[in-house]
């Protein structure tokens, strides 16, 4: 038997949005879970899930639902800032998989260097990956020159979606 897809009005007998906090918590009792109490859990990739009917659902996924009345038309939903688990709608936008990448925080690397900014032959090489192709934009001197360069690029091939956390400028 084929599961019924999801509806804004099963969410709502489940589960009450709260938009200042992006939480959504049970309005009715499941087993040891008390209705009033956060739903979902934390997963280890750091977004929230919540099972309803047996299925499991990203927590913002959910959210967009019952804010817009339908599934995100794009392939994923970004969080604006970053925050995996910050889930008022505010903070949720419809993104395609290349934009949502561009918005991800960049991990730490050993050699602390800004985003887009890697060393090359003694130098500092500025790249840019546009639609899974990596884009050099010129070799520096100095890693705030190349870091420009990257912003300037970040600024004409990502607009909205230009990552919030540069991460590692150097004074």
């Amino acid at each position: 038997m084929k599961a019924r897809p999801l509806t804004v009005q099963r969410v709502r007998e489940l589960f009450i949005y709260n938009s200042a906090t992006g939480y959504l918590t049970r309005a009715v009792r499941k087993g040891p879970m008390a209705a009033g109490i956060r739903g979902g859990h934390l997963n280890s990739d750091g977004y929230r899930h919540i099972s309803i009917d047996g299925r499991t659902y990203q927590e913002h996924h959910v959210i967009w639902l019952l804010a817009h009345g339908d599934w995100p038309k794009l392939d994923e939903i970004d969080h604006i800032n970053g925050i995996k688990d910050d889930n008022r709608i505010e903070n949720l936008r419809q993104a395609t998989r290349s934009q949502n990448k561009v918005n991800f925080p960049r991990s730490r690397r050993k050699n602390d260097l800004p985003r887009g900014v890697v060393p090359h032959r003694g130098k500092f090489q500025a790249r840019i990956k546009v639609n899974g192709k990596n884009l050099t934009l010129g070799t520096f001197s100095h890693p705030n020159a190349a870091h420009a360069a990257y912003l300037r690029a970040a600024q004409q091939y990502y607009k909205e979606f230009m990552p919030l956390a540069t991460y590692g400028q150097m004074g």
